[in-house]
């Protein structure tokens, strides 16, 4: 008797499932684009994103995107005296995107890791976080508003990801500003070569990819995706499968975590032969190299 009432049990339960309700959260939520900024310096520009720790808002890049390098070492000598961060958000008119411009003198403190190529600036200090998750920011005297402070997003440090629990071949996306976008007009529609329309510029370039490799003593990760310049200092984030039950309904859907910093591609070297001599120009090998978002963390701590 007893079986048979286990055996009823189970198909009612399966009949129940079978009737469930599904729903399907695909792509990336938009507030985490939001939170990936454009970096203008003098003769050039790169990617960085804004991350929140502790109340306080910081703009994290990677270091040569804001320092020269010479002989492959990134130096201490500043790019620009200024830096203008711009962000794209599709719901906002041109004119009401949040812009800041950070003076780079001697009032500012950039952290900045001695090896890594990484670096950290504080942006905004916390004044006031309301239920709905929304938080008013007073900006530090160095940084100025040009436009839309209350507009600001931001990746939480919560969030992160931790590198002992990421594994080779979990799937990730990057999120960013390639050098494809012309950035001496960063507001005005990408053209080709016919002059045709092909993206307006008001919203990062994603791409996908999978986690190749992980050196914890070098304590890099190397993942299986092409970055190009201007990409350096954009967000890296772990994306992974979710299913949960809600009330009735059956949720799939993507939980993204971010993980790290663009820093660099690395370089295959072309085995063509060039005027008899075996080794030409160098091209993009399709693995990159970034940085784990704790080095980001380390700098913040050694700030306090």
């Amino acid at each position: 008797m007893s079986k048979i009432f286990f055996k009823l049990s189970l198909l009612i339960i399966l009949m129940e499932i079978t009737f469930f309700n599904s729903y399907c959260q695909v792509g990336l939520p938009s507030y985490l684009s939001k939170s990936v900024r454009i970096i203008r310096v003098d003769k050039g520009g790169g990617t960085g994103f804004y991350y929140v720790k502790d109340s306080t808002t910081y703009l994290v890049t990677a270091a040569h995107v804001l320092f020269t390098i010479e002989g492959g070492v990134v130096t201490d000598k500043l790019r620009s005296p200024s830096i203008e961060l711009i962000s794209y958000d599709t719901e906002l008119s041109i004119d009401n995107q949040f812009k800041l411009r950070v003076q780079l003198d001697n009032n500012l403190i950039i952290l900045k890791d001695p090896k890594k190529d990484v670096c950290v600036i504080p942006i905004a200090r916390e004044k006031e976080k309301f239920s709905d998750g929304n938080r008013s920011l007073v900006a530090f005297q160095y940084a100025k508003v040009l436009t839309g402070l209350k507009n600001i997003h931001a990746f939480d440090a919560k969030s992160s990801m931790d590198l002992d629990k990421i594994f080779p071949g979990d799937d990730i996306i990057l999120v960013g500003y390639p050098t494809t976008l012309d950035y001496s007009t960063y507001h005005a529609p990408l053209s080709n070569s016919l002059g045709a329309k092909v993206y307006e510029f008001q919203f990062p370039l994603v791409q996908s990819g999978i986690v190749a490799g992980i050196s914890k003593t070098l304590g890099n990760i190397i993942i299986s995706g092409s970055v190009f310049g201007g990409n350096s200092g954009g967000a890296v984030l772990l994306k992974r499968e979710y299913t949960r039950l809600v009330g009735y309904n059956l949720e799939f859907g993507y939980n993204f975590d971010l993980i790290g910093i663009v820093s660099e591609f690395i370089p295959a070297a072309d085995t063509a032969l060039v005027d008899g001599k075996k080794g030409g120009a160098r091209s993009n090998s399709g693995y990159s190299v970034i940085i784990p978002i704790q080095f980001a963390d380390d700098l913040i701590l050694k700030k306090k």
